[in-house]
Formats: structure tokens, sequence, C-alpha cells
């Protein structure tokens, strides 16, 4: 099924607010009767899910995806402090409140650092929630990052030590490449190139981004997965082959599926942390199947 794609930047000032860059995915002639946002992870970018997004929108037309680069990632800059899980999960009230048409958020996807952003997301979304979503991220607080990409601190001094400015994106990939990393990541961490002066420049507060980070590793979300009152159902999807969630986070959330049968879900995919990529297919079938019929 064709498909569109429609983009929304709103930047606004402090006494309007900040809404975060958004971009939805819906079936060609398609009127969506109910919104997904879809959260990434630490330095990415909403359209890390773009294909996924493409293809649940392809089997699932009645569902619009909504592609959020949270605040100080992507097009979604000079977000006011504090740079907090948070701080991120209230910037998508806004987005909730700039979609277009009757439809209504129905369900929350975060990946990694946006599965913390969704569950505190769930916390204070009242009942307009039917499912969250957490994609291979660990509720607990955590003394370093075990994900990918290498590092995310080898990821931010790369960063800092780059020039601020590239005549166009192949040259940045060719930097970071230069610098003993992959083209896998120089292609996803261009992502977040805007246009500038001609050129493109990395549109990320890197400051910012370190504060996400320590809050992100620091915050406990373990109250807020196993909160019963929270709204809707609550689905964990883990990559057999990543290292995000440790064996007592497995643990718990196998107790935590017993305690809440019908409500609370996890399910295990063949994939590393990247399992949007590495089981596309799988994640594709596992959301398009499970969403709630609006």
């Amino acid at each position: 099924m064709p498909l569109r794609e429609k983009g929304m930047v709103v930047v606004t000032d402090d006494a309007m607010g900040f809404t975060p860059h958004f971009s939805t995915v819906t079936a060609e002639g398609a009127s969506p009767r109910a919104y997904a946002l879809v959260l990434h992870g630490i330095l990415g970018a909403g359209g890390n899910w773009r294909t996924v997004a493409r293809r649940v929108a392809a089997q699932r037309p009645e569902w619009g995806l909504v592609l959020v680069d949270l605040r100080e990632h992507g097009r979604s800059r000079r977000a006011p402090p504090p740079h907090s899980v948070a701080a991120a999960a209230e910037d998508l009230d806004a987005v909730v409140g700039a979609l277009p048409g009757p439809a209504s958020v129905r369900a929350v996807i975060g990946h990694s650092f946006g599965g913390k952003v969704a569950l505190a997301f769930r916390s204070r979304a009242g009942q307009i929630l039917d499912q969250t979503w957490v994609m291979d991220a660990s509720p607990s607080a955590r003394e370093e990052d075990v994900a990918p990409p290498a590092s995310v601190e080898r990821v931010l001094e790369l960063l800092e030590s780059m020039p601020a400015r590239f005549s166009h994106r192949d040259e940045f990939v060719s930097e970071v490449k230069r610098q003993g990393f992959s083209e896998m990541l120089g292609a996803w961490l261009a992502m977040n190139l805007v246009p500038a002066g001609g050129g493109v420049e990395l549109a990320l507060d890197l400051g910012a981004i370190r504060s996400l980070l320590s809050d992100h590793m620091a915050r406990d979300a373990w109250p807020e997965a196993e909160d019963e009152g929270a709204p809707g159902e609550l689905h964990f999807v883990v990559g057999e082959r990543s290292d995000a969630l440790s064996a007592g986070d497995r643990e718990r959330l196998a107790s935590l599926a017993r305690a809440m049968p019908g409500r609370a879900f996890v399910h295990r995919v063949d994939a590393g942390h990247w399992l949007h990529v590495e089981a596309l297919d799988d994640v594709v079938a596992l959301l398009s199947s499970s969403l709630f019929g609006p």
C-alpha cells in the first residue's frame, strides 16, 4: 500500500512552550483512527524507525505512526532545560496536541533511551493509552551504559572533537570513519545533521545530551513499569543477543508478566540492541499483529 509522510516542526519561545519536531507516517489515502508515538534512543532521531513505521502503516492503515525527534535530537532544537527523561516525556504532551484530525494517541513505542521516556509518558498520560511498548530498554538505574553504539561516552568524545560544520553529509560520515568508527555509526549519527550555511551541521547540544544520558542512567523506572494503576497494556520487547537488559532485569520482567496476566507481556526476538534493524520482519509482525483495533 502506498504511504505518505508529513513533517511538522514547531519551535516557540518559553512563554508559548516547546513542541518537538515530528513526522507522521500513514498509508496513502488512509485517515488514521489512532496514532502511535515512536521514540528513538540517545543520539538518534525519529527517522531511525521510519522503515518500521512505513511497514506497520501499510499493514495497519487505521494507524498513523508518529516519528518524534526527542528534545535536543534531530530537528528538536533549543528545548528549555532541565534536560531529563521527565522533560522529554512532558514534551510529548505538545505533540499529542499538535496532531491533526479527530484521531487520538493510543500507543507509545520507545527504544533504548526512548523506552524510559515511554514509561514516563505512560505515567502522565492518564487513560489515553491502550498500549506502551518498551523496545530493548532496561527500567533499571545503571552506573554505565551497556548498550551500543560503541560506548556513548566514546561517541560523545568523538563528536566534541569534530568540526562544527561540514560541506555535506558524506564528509561527516567519512570523518567518523577516519576516527576509527564504522560507516554504519556515521550514517546513524548523520540523521542529526541539518542544513547550515551552505553545508550541514550536527543539531546536537552535546552538553544537553550528556544531561539526558546522565538522568537516563540514574533513573529507576521500575516503579512506573510495575504500577498496576497505569493505563493499558505494557509490552517489553527484548533482543535475545542484546546486553541492554541484565539477567536480573529479564527475571524481573518475567515476574511482572506473571503478576499482571493480560496486561504485561514480554516478547523475545533473535537480535541485538538494534532489533528494529536486525529483526525488522519480526518487529513489524509483532507490532502489526498486536496493536489494538481503534
